[in-house]
């Protein structure tokens, strides 16, 4: 698999887990497809990070 997809299942779709008390993973939307979209400059340095963002 990819790095991404691990921190989307280690991280990002366990975020809102806790946060939003949902009583399991089943819960939480799903992602299908995870898109990368590089900018021209490098004003995103780190991934993880960058998938941090938008689960708030």
């Amino acid at each position: 698999m990819f790095p991404l997809h691990f921190h989307y299942e280690d991280v990002s779709r366990q975020d809102p887990l806790l946060k939003l008390n949902h009583a399991n993973v089943m819960e939480v939307p799903g992602l299908c497809k995870i898109i990368v979209v590089p900018k021209t400059t490098p004003s995103i340095k780190n991934g993880k990070l960058a998938m941090e963002i938008p689960c708030g």
